[in-house]
């Protein structure tokens, strides 16, 4: 009889504990129901980046579109299918390395672009990927602006600012630097990415691109000079940013760190990459400026997907557990 009772009571254990797998399958199914609301999107392009940030108006802010090849277009198209986009309102192209401009054509070729942010180059078809999207863009007569500290960006509910980058005429401009140098070195080719501030129902975003600690320090001397004032930037203790450069050593300096002390932290990155990426020098900054903060990576977590809900919940969906 004790067997019995001892067999019958392992029986309901199982099922109960069916039951809740269950319920938790069904939940995470529901997860992946198209969503309508507000969130940016880091999406898995390997050692790239590709942010699409999506507004509940519908409207849709795309910064950049990681190496160009079949799985990565694959899996933008993947993350556009789910927002259900159709129109990119701006598209971003931070500066001209390959895994930030390669998919761009295609893009351009397959979604309507509306307004365009390049970086000032006076020579584009030095740059093949970036000069194929610039053509692409002029043949559509898409509007293209260059991105200029100060200029914002105009959407429902959003506060969207650029931090940098100055321009040509300025001094110590990246821009110029840049372009006065006939193969520009990887810094020089970084510092133009520019730095952008983005807030939505009082969750701040700072995206860099590949900027480096130089650019950094500037738009931190600019905060601490009050220069941003008028714009309502507030870059302490920022909810999300999206690391510069891939985790390089050469991004997320000291200083930078100490002010945004940022709650989370995107970083997009290949693994096993060969440059080492996310190095133990800028985690061991995290770590020691940023004790609390949470790391996401893109090799570890997939598609990273932060979404702030009606009810100004922010639920962080990741496509890996």
């Amino acid at each position: 009889m004790l067997n019995k009772r001892r067999a019958f009571l392992t029986v309901l254990c199982i099922l109960f504990l069916f039951i809740n797998l269950q319920g938790c399958y069904k939940s995470e199914k529901k997860e992946t129901e198209n969503y309508k609301g507000f969130a940016v999107n880091i999406i898995d392009v390997g050692e790239g980046d590709a942010i699409l940030v999506h507004f509940e108006s519908g409207e849709n802010l795309l910064i950049d579109c990681g190496e160009k090849s079949e799985n990565n277009f694959n899996k933008i198209k993947k993350c556009f299918s789910f927002f259900e986009v159709e129109n990119i309102d701006y598209l971003i192209l931070t500066h001209i390395d390959s895994d930030h401009t390669g998919n761009a054509l295609d893009i351009i070729k397959n979604y309507n672009v509306k307004t365009a942010y390049i970086p000032k180059i006076l020579e584009p078809e030095k740059y093949e990927d970036f000069n194929l999207a610039l053509n692409e863009l002029n043949s559509k007569d898409i509007p293209t602006k260059i991105s200029l500290i100060y200029q914002s960006i105009n959407i429902e509910n959003a506060n969207i600012l650029f931090l940098s980058q100055e321009d040509m005429f300025s001094t110590n401009s990246s821009y110029a630097d840049f372009n006065r140098t006939e193969i520009p070195n990887e810094k020089q080719k970084n510092n133009i990415s520019p730095i952008i501030y983005l807030e939505y129902k009082g969750v701040r975003f700072l995206f860099t691109g590949d900027a480096e600690s130089e650019q950094e320090i500037k738009v931190i001397n600019n905060y601490n000079l009050g220069l941003y004032e008028r714009f309502n930037v507030n870059l302490t203790n920022v909810d999300f940013l999206k690391v510069g450069h891939h985790g390089a050593s050469d991004s997320s300096c000291e200083k930078f760190l100490q002010t945004v002390n940022p709650k989370n932290a995107l970083i997009s990155v290949g693994g096993n990459n060969y440059y080492g990426h996310p190095s133990d020098e800028t985690l061991i900054r995290f770590n020691k400026n940023c004790p609390d903060c949470m790391i996401y990576r893109t090799d570890r977590d997939g598609t990273i997907s932060v979404r702030v809900e009606n009810n100004d919940n922010v639920n962080i969906v990741t496509e890996r557990q």
